[in-house]
């Protein structure tokens, strides 16, 4: 279940995935269904580096694999200064 603090960050910064074909888009949408976000806001973008950088730059949550963004999140550079 999404925290309260998770909910708020929903609601204020859209979320960022693959495309609307793409499989991480529609998971990302069911999970959020069964979190209770009916109507999300995703930016949809082509490439798996569009995602990281626009999540890095604080325009949105990005929707990626913990391996993709570990080493930069351990270094504290996954999140906006």
């Amino acid at each position: 279940m999404l925290s309260e603090s998770a909910d708020i960050w929903g609601r204020q910064l859209p979320f960022i995935s693959f495309g609307k074909l793409a499989r991480p888009y529609t998971e990302l949408v069911n999970y959020l269904a069964e979190q209770g976000v009916a109507s999300p806001r995703i930016h949809s973008v082509s490439t798996l580096m569009t995602i990281v950088r626009m999540t890095t730059e604080g325009l949105g949550i990005g929707a990626l694999p913990v391996a993709t963004v570990l080493e930069e999140w351990q270094r504290g550079g996954a999140l906006p200064a």
